[in-house]
């Protein structure tokens, strides 16, 4: 980390900054002392990297103005090298000259994406060859040349086919990327490594298909089984042993699985983090035939001793180190909650959807999974509650709206009003009832005007690293009309300042390189609830900032506010994205869509009132 220039971490978070001080001659033409940009990880990854070489950019930018106010000359600055620790894929892009910035997360998620349908597709010609000894001997070949040239070529400029694969490969994606050979060489080591894996999966279908298939008899051509898969010059005896098996191994049927299913990026994490947690508990990636119930059984109890949110140098640890390091933690009273009961219900519901997928499309015999249930829990979470009125009046005449001392210091009495996400989300999660992470994903051109009413549009229309919105379900894709209270505390001009600014997100402060932008912001609410119980000298623990409240007990307040203004039942679950039980009477005197008008929508949720605190107006106040 030292050998990258600016780059630091906090010292209580871990987070890792990019911070340069300006010289003190040009502080003054520049504005700030230190120019400093969080990462947004604690961890040197791709991400974070792009994000220094963003911030870099601006500093120098910034920098070189200053200067040339001043009348400096300008010096050329060079992009500092990495240490060899870090992949060749991250050393080429802080070194590139290309005057283009990759994103490298949405190059690596078009990447994913074209590794499941291309696994998809080579099954389907693997299927269709089998019943034809030239098309399987052929396909066969394709695999085999691809392979030998990667082993033979690595990563040097002549194999040219594997290029314009690259390229194909990442316009599938939707990712279009310049064709110099600086920018493809960034790119190469990591589609090497993702072409690797779609051959190997693929030569794993082939070794068991040809397991599976009859042996010709001699003299006939009747029967004649595809020819053997040959083993790789660089697989070793790991390879030829996989080559000699008879089934699928767990890995290749969870490839199988998603790619079967077309499963969404986000649900293929997840899935592949219980499957490589199952490999640890097995010992082995082993053939799935030779999974038992029992040790299901084992690996279901290990979950249940898992902390639920463990530091972050243990989740590189192996379920087993792990499972001992929390009971010796616990045992010293030191120890982190576990998983919940309902957590691992769906470890084990994601493993058994795949070993049923398995068992319809004769991958393997049986479902281990199957009947393995989760132990009741003890003490269970306690269900959300929503915010009543004294709760609601703390927080809005809270210094967070009110006027604190400063960004780190919103319970403290003050001047300064921030107005970024811990501002917005709080008041648009009582008037709108979104979800967080809903809120959190939106865009700017998300809020919009129609008919003179302003709504903020749910949707999953892909963001800037190539993957959709996360949406809890299909019905959650709505239009969500924006409470006076919300107009009055200057929201719309808030979209204004963001457009006139370019910026793409409506909370730009927020982390969206994170698959929950607003997990931090999370946290950081509930903390902000104990510290105003706190400041009030409040009983700890029994109100605002007992467990059943969470920025969740928005929605609900917004539910019951909805019933308490006789907000029909239809209306209320169509703003909030419930799924109604759907009889035929229910689409009568909608839009083409099944939706209510927007001006029907607008009217209900005008009729929503909290009385008794304050609602930021502007610079000022006034009474809701």
């Amino acid at each position: 980390m030292e050998s990258i220039r600016y780059l630091r971490q906090h010292p209580r978070t871990g987070v890792l900054h990019y911070r340069r001080v300006i010289p003190p001659h040009l502080r003054a033409h520049v504005g700030v002392g230190t120019i400093s940009r969080s990462l947004g990880a604690k961890t040197l990854n791709h991400a974070a990297l792009s994000r220094w070489i963003e911030a870099d950019r601006e500093a120098e930018q910034r920098l070189a103005e200053a200067r040339v106010t001043v009348g400096e000359t300008l010096t050329t600055t060079v992009m500092p090298t990495v240490a060899a620790k870090v992949s060749p894929m991250v050393a080429a892009m802080l070194s590139t000259a290309a005057p283009i910035l990759i994103d490298a997360r949405a190059c690596m998620a078009a990447l994913a994406i074209w590794r499941e349908r291309e696994i998809g597709r080579q099954s389907l010609r693997l299927h269709e060859a089998s019943a034809d000894p030239r098309a399987w001997e052929q396909l066969e070949r394709s695999h085999n040349e691809i392979r030998d040239r990667l082993i033979e070529h690595g990563d040097s400029t002549g194999l040219l086919e594997i290029d314009d694969l690259l390229g194909a490969a990442l316009r599938e994606g939707g990712i279009v990327i310049p064709t110099d050979e600086a920018t493809v060489a960034v790119l190469r080591p990591a589609f090497r490594e993702t072409l690797t894996k779609v051959l190997r999966v693929i030569n794993g279908l082939i070794a068991a298909k040809r397991n599976d298939a009859q042996q010709p008899v001699p003299g006939d051509g009747a029967g004649l089984s595809p020819p053997p898969c040959r083993i790789p010059a660089d697989a070793g005896p790991a390879g030829a042993a996989e080559a000699e098996r008879g089934g699928l191994r767990l890995s290749e049927l969870a490839d199988a699985y998603l790619t079967g299913c077309n499963a969404d990026p986000d649900y293929a994490e997840d899935l592949r983090t219980y499957v490589r947690r199952l490999q640890e508990s097995l010992g082995d990636d082993c053939p799935v035939q030779q999974i038992s119930k029992r040790d299901v059984v084992r690996f279901r109890d290990q979950v249940c001793k898992l902390p639920a949110r463990p530091a972050h140098a243990q989740r590189r640890m192996p379920i087993l180190d792990l499972v001992e390091v929390a009971e010796q933690e616990r045992a010293a009273g030191l120890g982190r909650p576990r998983l919940t009961s309902k957590t691992v219900k769906k470890w084990l519901d994601h493993l058994g959807a795949m070993f049923r997928y398995g068992l319809a499309n004769e991958l393997c015999s049986a479902n281990p999974v199957a009947g393995v249930k989760p132990p009741k829990e003890r003490d269970p979470e306690p269900p959300r509650q929503p915010f009543g009125q004294d709760e609601l009046r703390l927080i809005f005449t809270s210094p967070l709206y009110q006027g604190h001392a400063g960004d780190a210091y919103r319970c403290n009495p003050g001047t300064q009003i921030t107005r970024d996400s811990k501002f917005w989300l709080p008041l648009l999660g009582l008037y709108t009832g979104c979800r967080r992470e809903e809120m959190a994903q939106a865009r700017v051109a998300d809020v919009k005007l129609e008919d003179r009413i302003a709504f903020l549009h749910i949707n999953t229309l892909a963001q800037d690293n190539g993957r959709e919105k996360r949406l809890k379900t299909a019905g959650a894709r709505r239009t969500v009309p924006l409470h006076w209270a919300v107009l009055e505390a200057g929201f719309l001009e808030h979209v204004a300042m963001l457009r006139r600014q370019g910026e793409i997100y409506l909370f730009p402060d927020l982390n969206h390189v994170a698959r929950e932008p607003a997990g931090a912001f999370g946290k950081w609410f509930d903390r902000f609830c104990r510290r105003l119980a706190e400041v009030n000298g409040l009983p700890l623990g029994q109100g605002i900032d007992h467990s059943s409240r969470t920025f969740h007990s928005f929605r609900h307040t917004f539910k019951r506010a909805c019933r308490d203004a006789e907000i029909g039942k239809e209306l209320h679950d169509e703003l909030t994205g419930h799924v109604g039980s759907g009889d035929v009477g229910q689409g009568y005197g909608r839009t083409s869509d099944g939706r209510f008008s927007l001006r029907i929508l607008n009217n209900a949720i005008q009729r929503i009132q909290f009385s008794g605190y304050m609602v930021p107006v502007g610079k000022g106040t006034q009474v809701s």
